[in-house]
């Protein structure tokens, strides 16, 4: 028979830190989550940045993002903006990386490392060619 906990014992459980509760949802088992999600986030990254840059597929972008980029400047343009993408796919990976071995902020610090570059590569590709 299942039996209620007491008033005393739920505060007790509550003030202990949620990494040492137990239950479904222990720590373990949201890191593991966190660190496949973000490694099929990187995928996703990593691959969008591979078909704009080397198949230039330049129709993933938004269309004001590419409109007014001329015939010639097509092949710059989208591996100036692959590389960009690939740069922050990068940056989501090596916080997985850095998160299935550590926790501690250095994981976040990772993915500003990787997604700032890569939106100034991104920002830097709209302003040389997607002028009018």
């Amino acid at each position: 028979r299942l039996a209620l906990p007491s008033k005393k014992e739920l505060l007790l459980w509550l003030e202990r830190p949620p990494c040492k509760r137990g239950g479904l949802f222990q720590k373990d088992v949201l890191m593991i989550f966190a660190i496949l999600l973000l490694a099929l986030i990187s995928l996703v990254f990593l691959s969008i940045g591979y078909l704009i840059w080397k198949k230039e597929k330049i129709t993933l972008l938004h269309d004001y993002h590419w409109n007014h980029v001329s015939l010639e400047n097509k092949k710059a343009f989208c591996k100036l903006c692959g590389i960009g993408v690939i740069v922050i796919g990068l940056g989501i990976l090596l916080t997985a990386v850095i998160l299935a071995f550590t926790d501690s902020a250095w994981s976040f610090i990772t993915f500003a490392a990787g997604f700032l570059p890569g939106l100034a590569c991104l920002m830097r590709a709209a302003k040389k060619y997607n002028q009018k």
